[in-house]
């Protein structure tokens, strides 16, 4: 192959290059078409190297150097020497000035210029051509460089490429950069085609524009390029119109029709035109793109050359698309100039004008119909881009403006235009400049398009108000004449689809313009205009949807026109507008002539098209997401959520066609359903009804799913109150002017919608401009709260009747607010009001029913001025479906209205007794609205009530079961006429038939109350636990039966804490709370039990629930729990529900409550066996009330309850037959009432012998007491009963483990009641006196044989307990307590025994350590310690003093340790009286706490020892008398004892001067003592001749039974007990007193006294009353009167001081030598004055005080009162009292 010949060109060489230039691209163009896809990749490569070394042989031509073309076609390729050569070339001239300057100053000819720059053209096209080839890897190389041939063309390569670099040659650079791409695979293969077409359209525009620009050709080529190019922007697709929307046609097609209209052809001057208008509307476009591309950005663009003086970007940095347009494209200057200095506005009053001189299609054929539509178009379009440039000018400029303000890097100084703000920092304030408010390019945009369409709307209104000047409609029109052309012919088409979009903006534009202009008139008020551009919206798109959309969507040979996005987009926008408009239009009358534009009276036709329309919308993009979904998974990519599939505008779309729908689905449902007539319209409304229902959940429960939301602001909420979806929903599934209300909601359910309702009318206010709900909507949404408050289980009936009332005073104060709202409207409204008002009046207490028929009657008569011909007069026709604004609608409002009210007077009837009334109502309801199943139904639960009543009625029965049956095939979906066909069954005894319709209720209703109470009826709990389980998972507020039952059955199984939750969540429901206020309430009870029979079921659950509560040991709760059931029963409680109720009241303690309530249980009419259970409860009771009176030392009171509890026990028959352990309980515990009595003094029952005592007594013993032989015959019944309740134990009828744990209990108890008996007759032989062999029952028992033969019995009995029953701890302590009279070894083992069963049994160890007291101290200390570990009892404590006070008799030679073991013991008997009142602790404490030894006294200071000495005295005499109190003078020690401290405290008296009282104690001592005396004297004569026959033999041996503690006897001090008595006796003390209080003490010794003794009290006390006692001798001395009455003063206010002041006195401490001691000294209160003398001196100072001035209520006869109070026995009060008589 020859070298490439270089020389420098003259205009003959270059004429031949080009010569040769045109013939090589020819070749290769012809060898293209020629070769087509046989051609073999090396050919292609081969045809693209040579087709761009055409390429750079043109380049190097344009700067003078001209290469000689290798022969040979060039199809074949150039060889690698002569491409190498060529690069070389290049960069030689690299950076040479091009010969083809515009100013001509190169010389050579423009023609040739011209040819030149089409020959660089024509070279780069066929490059671009042979780089369309389909490659598979990649573009081309375009310069071969592979293998060892091309190493040196790629060294020239990169020599040629780095010199264009060095001299910035960007021409060169771009070429080589392309081709280096190509090679390596840098640049995609469309890209690589479109620069290089890019290249040739700025070659053909240079040359043309430059060097010919009046030859056709050039331009045409030029046109070619730019067409081509846009071809290639839109991947090789568009019609040919769209390649013409780009700016690269405006300048050839201008100067073409240039040069047309200067030869003078018109014809293709128009034809041109047109094309140009649409380069001019691209060129538009591409500006306005710009735009918004600039405003998305976040920094400032500049022009194209970027800002003045900045350095140009190195050629390697610049992309491929720079380079071109920097360095070829920007060559010719007319571009550049159209570039930089045209703007949109100038580019579209270009194309204004160039539309002028086409020619307007005559009319729309499939030939021609491209460009009928085309010239629409672009008239349209036109005026759009006008709006739009507007639009994103100033949008732009805000965007530059935020830029500017807008603080750089870390620079915090202000910026400009920002707000700033003063801080003061280290003293110095500074500025600091605030951010500013950064808006996104959507919010700006916003922002000023409703700006520009605010303008726009305000031109329109105060212009022409034609809707051509708002919205061009000539696109519309012809778009509609397309209707007539073949439909699959243009469905493709681009310019359609892009008339669509048009259209769709048009319709957008509208609707929002209404939006604005309906803000706009709510701000100002001017409500009159806001409909009008609504009436713009839909007078634009009512032609598209009627003649275009419709018949196209919906034809039947359609095929899929909604495919087509532009088309479904245009047909979701004009029929949302139509939905959109009718609601915002909503709250304003529909006039007649009122519109002005489109008559709102079409829109409901209007709303029947559109709606099939949104359905074939809503249809197709299902379709396209599964066509979607299942290509994702063909190709295996992850499945993502909608809400990241789809961008921002389609989840508005979607959003908006989504709620559309629902709003046109509701309205069209609504509007079919009353374009039937009367007869026809109840189901079509019902299933409008349940679809709404279902239609408004769904949309709740999706309202905060992310995949349903566009863009803020708008939200599914948002949305929805665009186009009213809830409230028609609300109106649909309320549907309560027609028919019954909420029929298919639940209470959430139906407050959700209501709620969604209220919503969206608010939100079109605020958010959509729409105006306040209307007073219609108001009042209809207030009555739709109100009916599902009322008849919605769980609604609130306050609520409720609040806003009844509330809508009366609304139709009040608004009589004539609008023509919506006339008299039909008003007047149905107020009669659904008062058929509300009576349903609540109903659901009340029974006093509501008069109240309620009054109502309905009141709504009866008002009915009949709404009947649908009592109104004459032309109907309101409004948007929403309202009953008074169809003709058929109003008819069946009328009648169910009626129906209702006829119903509500019937329920009233029957409340009020009186069937016949309710009868003919029902009838009369039936027959006004035939069909109707509330009405059926209510009659034939009238009949059903009524048979219930007379079940003996036939006819009656058969009447109500053909009722039934025709109510259960009207509605198989409704439970209540199973329900009661169940209790129909049930009634009359089909258990079968009962038990299925009961299961089918159930099965429709999970919860229905009747249904699941007649299948409890019918089956076991076990069987119903699964039924109960379902209802109760329901959430519905009358399934409390089911909680019932499973509450039952959880208390046998699960347990009490189940079972209890259970109840309480039935009390909660209100089938148990108010089962009057159900409809169905009277249907709850059995109806095979008694007409009369009641029963609350409310208490019932209360008193079950309560029970519960005692088993878990909750006793507080389970009391509350009986008294509410008490409270909801009325006081009329079950007598089993009170008997419980009172083991609860014992269980806490309260025993007269519980024998109350037992009492009401025995006065009622019950079964035998609620009586036995409330006689025993009785008797239990009254044992512990007699044991609370035990322990507070009311003998009286505790006898008189047992003898009450043994009364109501004996008063129970015991019959044959019922004897068999039947009655053991009670039998048992009678004999406990009677050992009770073995507690009582002996005393407490003297004159019981008609009462209790025995005639048939044993043997005496010796002369008892009548009252201890009373006690002893009370006592023997005890022994009796439990006699008889160990014959009912042994024919008991149950197990044997449980038979012979009665006989022990019942044996216990007898061995315990002998052994009483024995401690008795002990007790009254004195036992305990401490006298001869009188010491313990061991001692007596020996004596006596009566004694011996009821311990003896008392053993035998604790052992047949024992052989009974081996392990019960109590009979074996019992064994040892009586085993201790007779052998205490063996005593000793049975407590052990004890012991070891229960270690736990305090008795055991008390007796224990009792038994080791005189034998071993140190065992008996170890157990009483063991015992402080197990339960604190007085006999503990009573341990520890007794062998405190056996220590103190190893300190008798040291006194003060003596005094302190003895204080101590007192101390121990004080903690065990702290437990209780032990006689045992009393009597020990009474002898313990004396301080008796002198030594000890004189060993503290004086005034400490005599306060010791006064203390200890007063509680030993103190509890000196309880014990004689609790114990009746039985221990003839403790009675001498309490003799002794009588006289000693009477001889105090006498030495206070109190010598009356004193002298009455101490007779009363005598008397003591002599009694004592006698008792002592022949008790012990009557052991001596005691009768030892007749003894009882004990079943273990007692033979070898020996005393085991040492015997200690000594007698009684009889001696000393005679002489102080005989002391006593010599003293006259009646004469002594008296003598002592009158003579005694004279005037001068009381004197001398209080001188001596200042501050005693008693002293001038004595003083006063010598000195009183003067001043009444005589006149004389009546002058010490006041000296009397101050001395009186003195004696009050001392002894006063004395006793409130009282102090503690310390005693002395000593140290003890020899054994160590530990005192038990304690400080002692000083000296407290008695009652009696405080008393005296202030009835002296009141007795002393002038006459005259005592009156009633003065300071005196206070104190006179006083005193009385003080001392009862004072003379001196009761005297000035006048008490006496």
């Amino acid at each position: 192959m020859a070298m490439a010949a270089l020389s420098a060109l003259t205009p003959k060489g270059l004429k031949a290059l080009l010569t040769s230039l045109r013939v090589a691209i020819s070749s290769l163009d012809k060898s293209a078409d020629n070769g087509g896809p046989k051609s073999s990749p090396e050919d292609d490569v081969k045809r693209a190297s040579a087709a761009f070394a055409l390429v750079l042989v043109s380049e190097l031509a344009s700067r003078g150097v001209g290469v000689e073309l290798p022969t040979g076609p060039p199809a074949e390729g150039y060889g690698s020497e002569w491409t190498a050569t060529l690069l070389g070339c290049v960069r030689d001239a690299a950076g040479k000035v091009p010969i083809d300057d515009a100013s001509g100053a190169s010389g050579y000819p423009p023609p040739m210029m011209a040819a030149l720059n089409a020959a660089s053209g024509m070279a780069a096209s066929a490059c671009a051509s042979c780089a369309e080839v389909d490659w598979t890897s990649g573009p081309p190389p375009l310069i071969p460089m592979a293998g060892k041939e091309g190493k040196s063309v790629y060294d020239a390569f990169q020599e040629a490429k780095k010199r264009c670099e060095e001299v910035h040659d960007g021409r060169f650079y771009a070429l080589l950069a392309l081709a280096q791409a190509a090679n390596t695979e840098g640049i995609r293969r469309t890209g690589l085609r479109r620069h290089f077409n890019a290249m040739a359209y700025a070659n053909y525009l240079y040359g043309a524009s430059n060097f010919a620009k009046d030859q056709p050709p050039i331009w045409k080529r030029c046109l070619d390029a730019a067409l081509e190019n846009a071809r290639l922007e839109s991947s090789g697709g568009g019609a040919e119109y769209t390649r013409y929307r780009n700016a690269g046609t405006i300048l050839p097609l201008r100067n073409m029709i240039r040069i047309a209209q200067a030869k003078g052809n018109e014809k293709r001057v128009k034809e041109l035109s047109l094309l140009l208008v649409v380069g001019c509307v691209g060129g538009a476009e591409e500006r306005i793109e710009r735009m918004e591309k600039e405003c998305g950005s976040s920094s400032p663009q500049g022009g194209k050359d970027g800002k003045e003086g900045e350095k140009k970007p190195k050629l390697k940095d610049q992309a491929f698309g720079e380079l071109i347009e920097s360095y070829f494209l920007r060559r010719s200057s007319v571009l550049v100039e159209l570039e930089d200095f045209s703007t949109t506005q100038t580019l579209l009053d270009s194309a204004k004008e160039s539309l002028a001189l086409c020619e307007r299609p005559a009319e729309c054929t499939v030939e021609n119909h491209e460009m009928w539509l085309l010239y629409h178009y672009v008239q349209v379009q036109i005026k759009r881009l006008k709006e739009e440039a507007i639009i994103w000018i100033d949008v732009q400029r805000q965007h530059r403006a935020m830029l500017n303000r807008r603080p750089e890097g870390e620079s915090t100084g202000a910026s400009i235009g920002s707000k700033k703000s003063a801080k003061t920092v280290g003293g110095k304030k500074t500025i600091t400049a605030a951010a500013p408010k950064v808006q996104t390019r959507e919010e700006m945009e916003s922002e000023t398009r409703s700006r520009v369409y605010v303008d726009a709307w305000k031109a329109w209104t105060s212009g022409s108000r034609e809707l051509g000047s708002l919205a061009p409609v000539t696109l519309r029109d012809a778009v509609v004449a397309l209707s007539s052309v073949s439909q699959s012919a243009i469905a493709d088409a681009d310019i359609v689809r892009d008339c669509h979009e048009l259209l769709r903006h048009q319709a957008e534009r509208l609707v929002e313009i209404a939006l604005l202009a309906q803000k706009q008139s709510g701000k100002k008020g001017a409500k009159s205009e806001v409909s009008f551009g609504w009436q713009l919206a839909l007078s634009f798109v009512s032609p598209l949807v009627v003649s275009y959309l419709h018949p196209n969507i919906c034809a039947d040979d359609a095929q899929n026109p909604l495919s087509n996005a532009a088309l479904r987009r245009l047909t979701e926008c004009c029929c949302e507008a139509i939905v959109s408009a009718c609601w915002m239009r909503e709250p304003f009358p529909l006039k007649d002539g009122g519109d002005a534009v489109y008559d709102f009276k079409q829109a409901t036709e209007l709303l029947s098209t559109a709606h099939p329309c949104l359905v074939e919308c809503h249809t197709q993009r299902l379709e396209e997401e599964k066509l979607a979904a299942e290509e994702r998974k063909k190709k295996g990519s992850s499945a993502l959520s909608s809400h990241d599939r789809h961008s921002d505008t389609e989840k508005k779309e979607m959003l908006l066609l989504q709620c559309a729908l629902a709003a046109s689905k509701c309205r069209t449902d609504l509007m079919d359903a009353v374009r039937k007539g009367r007869d026809e319209l109840t189901e079509p409304l019902t299933a409008a009804a349940r679809r709404a229902t279902v239609a408004a959940t769904n949309s709740a429960k999706t309202q905060s799913k992310p995949d349903l939301r566009a863009s803020p602001p708008l939200s599914l909420s948002t949305v929805n109150a665009r186009f009213g979806a809830p409230y028609l929903q609300f109106l649909s599934a309320w549907s309560g002017l027609y028919g019954s209300p909420w029929p298919f909601c639940t209470l959430g359910q139906a407050r959700t919608i209501l709620s969604s309702a209220r919503e969206a009318i608010s939100i079109g206010g605020k958010a959509w401009g729409r105006g306040t709900s209307s007073t219609i909507e108001q009042l209809l949404l207030d009555i739709g709260e109100a009916d599902l408050e009322e008849g919605l289980t769980g609604g609130f009936r306050d609520v409720s009747e609040k806003l009844y009332r509330q809508c009366l005073s609304t139709l009040d104060e608004k009589e004539k607010e609008s023509s919506a709202l006339d008299d039909r409207a008003r007047k149905t409204l107020e009669v659904h009001r008062l058929i509300g008002l009576a349903r609540l009046s109903l659901s009340g207490d029974s006093s509501g029913a008069t109240a309620a028929e009054k109502l309905a009657r009141d709504a009866l008569d008002r009915i009949s001025c709404v009947a649908p011909d009592s109104l004459g007069g032309p109907r309101v026709v409004l948007l929403s479906v309202y009953p008074w604004s169809v003709p058929s609608l109003d008819q069946l409002s009328h009648s169910y209205h009626t129906c209702a009210a006829r119903q509500l007077v019937a329920e009233a009837c029957i409340r009020s007794s009186r069937p016949e009334d309710a009868r003919a109502f029902l009838e009369d309801a039936v027959k006004d609205l035939p069909g109707n199943f509330e009405a059926e139904f209510a009659l034939a639960a009238f009949h059903l009530q009524t048979l219930l009543g007379n079940p003996n009625d036939e006819s009656e029965a058969k009447k109500t079961r053909v009722l039934l049956l025709k109510c259960a095939k009207m509605d198989t979906s409704k439970a209540d006429p199973f329900a009661l066909l169940g209790i129909w069954y049930e009634s009359q005894k089909d258990t079968a038939r009962a038990k299925g319709c009961y299961q089918k209720a159930l099965a429709l209703d999970p919860a229905h109350p009747v249904a699941g109470r007649g299948l409890g009826r019918l089956v076991d709990v076990d069987e119903l636990k699964a039924v109960c389980e379902q209802a109760a998972k329901q959430n519905a507020p009358v399934n409390g039966w089911a909680w019932r039952a499973l509450g039952r059955q959880r208390s046998r199984g699960e347990g009490d804490d189940s079972a209890a939750i259970c109840y309480q969540q039935a009390l909660r429901c209100r089938d148990i709370q108010l089962p009057e206020s159900e409809t169905l309430g009277t249907f709850y009870s059995n109806p095979l039990s008694s007409s009369g029979e009641t029963h609350c079921e409310a208490s019932e659950i209360w008193a079950e629930l309560a029970a519960c509560y005692r088993r878990l040991g909750k006793y507080s709760a389970a009391l509350r729990a009986y008294e509410l059931a008490y409270l909801v029963s009325g006081g009329s409680l079950s007598p089993d529900a009170i008997c419980a109720w009172a083991q609860v009241d014992l269980d806490l303690g309260l025993y007269e409550e519980a024998a109350e309530k037992c009492d009401a249980v025995l006065s009622m009419e019950s079964p035998s066996h609620i009586h036995r259970m409330a006689a025993y409860t009785k008797g239990e009771s009254l044992l512990f009330l007699a044991r609370t009176d035990l322990q507070e030392g009311k003998f009286g009171s505790c006898l008189a309850h047992l003898r009450k509890g043994i009364g109501k026990l004996s008063a129970l028959s015991l019959k044959e037959g019922s004897t068999k352990g039947g009655y053991y309980c009670e039998v048992k515990l009678l004999g406990d009432l009677h050992t009770s009595g073995s507690s009582l003094p002996s005393y407490a029952f003297a004159g019981a012998r008609g009462a209790d005592g025995d005639a048939n007594r044993e043997g005496n013993v010796g002369p008892l007491s009548e009252e201890a032989e009373n006690q002893l015959s009370f006592l023997r019944k005890g022994e009796q009963a439990y006699t008889l309740a160990l014959e009912l134990g042994d024919d008991a009828d149950g197990n044997e483990e449980d038979n012979q744990y009665l006989i022990s209990a019942a044996a216990t108890d007898l061995g315990t009641n002998l052994l009483s008996q024995a401690r008795i007759i002990s007790s009254a032989l004195g036992e305990g006196s401490g006298g001869a062999t009188k010491t313990s029952l061991f001692d007596l028992a020996s004596q006596s044989s009566r004694i011996k033969d009821l311990v003896t019995r008392s053993i035998n009995a604790y052992l047949r307990a024992i052989d009974a029953s081996p392990h019960e701890a109590p009979a074996w302590c019992g064994l040892g307590c009586a085993l201790v009279a007779v052998d205490p070894l063996q005593s000793q083992h049975a407590f052990s025994r004890a012991l070891q069963i229960d270690p736990s049994l305090a008795d055991s160890w008390s007796n224990i350590g009792l038994l080791y007291a005189d034998i071993n101290t140190g065992k008996c200390s170890e157990i009483l310690d063991q015992l402080t570990q197990i339960e604190d009892t007085p006999l503990m404590w009573v341990g520890r003093g007794f062998l405190l006070e056996k220590t103190s008799k190893s300190w008798n030679d040291q006194p003060s340790a003596r005094e302190a073991c003895l204080a101590k013991a007192a101390d121990a008997y004080r903690a065990a009286l702290q437990i209780s009142q032990h006689p045992a602790a009393l009597l020990g404490l009474s002898l313990t706490c004396r301080r008796s030894d002198p030594g000890v006294q004189e060993s503290n200071n004086a005034v400490y020892s005599a306060l010791a000495d006064h203390t200890s005295k007063s509680e030993s005499r103190l509890t000196m008398a309880v014990h004689q109190h609790l114990t009746g003078d039985d221990n003839i020690g403790a009675s001498f004892v309490s003799g002794l401290t009588q006289i000693e405290e009477g001889l105090e008296r006498l030495k206070c001067g109190d010598a009356e009282s004193a002298n009455a104690i101490v007779t009363d001592a005598t008397a003591t003592l002599d009694r004592a005396t006698t008792r002592s004297t022949i008790e012990v004569g009557s052991l001596q001749t005691m009768d030892t026959s007749n003894e009882a033999q004990c079943e273990i041996d007692l033979s070898s039974g020996k005393k085991a503690r040492p015997k200690e006897t000594a007698e009684l001090p009889y001696g000393m007990i005679d002489r102080a008595t005989n002391q006593t006796t010599i003293i006259s003390l009646g004469k002594g007193l008296h003598a002592a209080g009158s003579t005694g003490v004279s005037l001068d010794e009381a004197r001398n006294n209080v001188h001596l003794n200042p501050e005693s009290g008693e002293m001038w006390l004595a003083f006063a009353k010598k000195l009183a006692h003067g001043s009444c001798d005589s006149t004389a001395l009546r002058q010490a009167k006041t000296a009397a009455k101050k001395a009186a003063k003195k004696a009050y206010d001392l002894l006063l001081d004395r006793a409130a002041n009282a102090s503690l006195v310390s005693p002395r401490r000593q140290a003890s030598h020899g054994k160590s001691v530990e005192y038990s000294e304690k400080s002692v209160v000083s000296h407290l004055p008695s009652a009696s003398l405080l008393s005296e001196a202030m009835s002296l100072v009141s007795w002393l005080d002038d006459a005259e001035t005592v009156e009633s209520g003065s300071a005196s006869f206070a104190s006179t009162q006083e005193a009385f109070m003080l001392d009862p026995s004072n003379p001196v009060a009761a005297a000035s009292l006048g008490l006496t008589a």
